[in-house]
């Protein structure tokens, strides 16, 4: 007989359910359309789970602290749009370009968690969190669409693909740089004393001041390094 503390511990878990649900989702679609497996999809399937993987641990940070942020999407066209516009309009290097682009998208994030954290008095920290960073989501967009006028840039370095579709011993790069993004990010946050901060901060914040956290620079920090991811 299954011991029942075993299956409490490993199968009761939400993800377990969502490996499940992903196995069926799996198993169904491969039904309907066989070439759901066939290598160059699946291919595929991981670079795009990576790019979006990234996004999620983006978000992921910002909420372990108690907050929300809904311009994750707008950050990523606003460091993508940057970068190529630098490469290809100024001719500067893709590496400064895309230290520019992290460095201002950073800058961004901490100008969100300084409003949402020291400056919205009265309102709870969830409140203003939501309300900045759903006016961020709109205002970036319309800065990209005036700064491009609503075309496409063209003219990017070989680089500038290889990032986004090149491969590295037969591994895709997005893939190769969620991993290695996924890896540093564990290790803070369960082998540090900042990642143990932020869980302190997302559970309790109050009881995390009375323990001697700097619960505003926790989450002013995750704010700024979220849109970087």
């Amino acid at each position: 007989m299954i011991n029942q503390k075993l299956i409490r511990k490993y199968f009761v878990r939400p993800e377990f359910s969502a490996f499940l649900i992903l196995v069926i989702l799996s198993a169904v679609t491969y039904y309907l359309n066989p070439f759901f497996f066939h290598p160059a999809n699946i291919e595929l399937i991981i670079t795009y789970a990576s790019i979006f993987s990234l996004v999620g641990m983006a978000q992921m940070l910002v909420m372990i602290v108690g907050g929300f942020d809904l311009a994750i999407d707008a950050y990523m066209m606003y460091s993508n749009i940057i970068a190529a516009a630098l490469c290809a309009w100024y001719g500067v290097n893709i590496w400064i370009a895309i230290l520019v682009a992290v460095g201002t998208t950073a800058l961004i994030g901490f100008c969100e968690g300084l409003f949402a954290t020291f400056f919205s008095p009265p309102f709870p920290f969830i409140a203003p969190a939501f309300i900045i960073t759903v006016a961020v989501h709109f205002i970036i967009p319309g800065l990209m669409l005036v700064l491009t006028g609503g075309f496409n840039i063209s003219e990017l370095p070989r680089e500038y693909a290889f990032i986004g579709q090149g491969e590295l011993l037969g591994i895709p790069v997005p893939t190769i740089i969620f991993l290695s993004i996924a890896g540093i990010l564990a290790y803070v946050l369960h082998f540090t004393r900042i990642g143990i901060h932020m869980y302190a901060t997302g559970g309790n914040d109050e009881s995390a001041r009375r323990a001697g956290i700097n619960v505003d620079r926790v989450r002013i920090l995750c704010f700024t390094v979220g849109p970087t991811l």
